[in-house]
């Protein structure tokens, strides 16, 4: 290091170190803080719910990145997975959801940059899986736009959901066979459900029951007795 002497004959050089050791030690300290936030980053990329990726909004729809734990929701290799779906976003929904899924995309990029969607993956072991979607459109430093996307499971929900369903159809079956007068009604105490033997019995229709106060088919002395209640 050349040394500068002042007109005191003062060096400057134990200066220049100084400066230069505290430089090193805030690149050091920028690059400890990079390489950091690239590890909880990934971490979360890595333990996110479902799985992130990103695909080309353009015609190709190829993938760019597929985070390592949707891998695993899935079940393939890296590999496997890009043969599979031939590295297309379209191709990896499943096929009797596709179109409806990529019209429901288009029809919300369109006027904003967000879209939300519902549907279903093939597994490695060939089952399906539902998934709720969330997509982000962005450009990359090329200025390609590409879609930024978070998918979510739900297949526990589907099946609650379906259970569910199937439990109401077994107790509407049930009821409509009964032959006593079976109702159902809201805290207002408006009919919600009524089977065919209610309808025999106050010589009604469907149409004229439901949604009506339970009051109007009881005598004025009970109609009141069921409104104090």
């Amino acid at each position: 290091m050349r040394i500068q002497i002042d007109p005191e004959n003062r060096a400057y050089a134990p200066i220049y170190k100084k400066q230069g050791l505290e430089m090193a030690a805030a690149t050091r300290k920028e690059k400890n803080y990079q390489e950091k936030y690239l590890q909880v980053l990934q971490t979360l990329l890595d333990f996110a719910p479902g799985g992130i990726f990103c695909y080309s909004a353009e015609a190709d729809e190829q993938f760019s990145f597929i985070s390592e734990n949707m891998l695993r929701f899935l079940g393939y290799t890296r590999t496997e997975f890009t043969e599979k779906f031939d590295n297309r976003f379209s191709k990896m929904v499943y096929s009797q959801d596709r179109e409806r899924v990529l019209c429901e995309i288009n029809e919300q990029i369109a006027v904003g940059e967000f879209d939300r969607c519902e549907y279903r993956i093939e597994r490695k072991d060939g089952s399906l899986v539902w998934v709720y979607s969330s997509h982000l459109l962005l450009r990359n430093r090329q200025n390609q736009p590409e879609m930024y996307c978070l998918d979510i499971d739900l297949s526990e929900l589907k099946q609650t959901s379906m259970d569910l369903h199937n439990s109401e159809l077994r107790f509407r079956q049930l009821v409509e066979q009964l032959g006593e007068a079976i109702f159902l009604c809201d805290a207002q105490l408006h009919l919600r459900f009524v089977n065919p033997a209610w309808l025999s019995l106050h010589k009604c229709s469907e149409g004229e029951s439901l949604g009506q106060p339970l009051w109007l088919f009881f005598d004025p002395e009970d109609a009141a007795l069921v409104r104090e209640r």
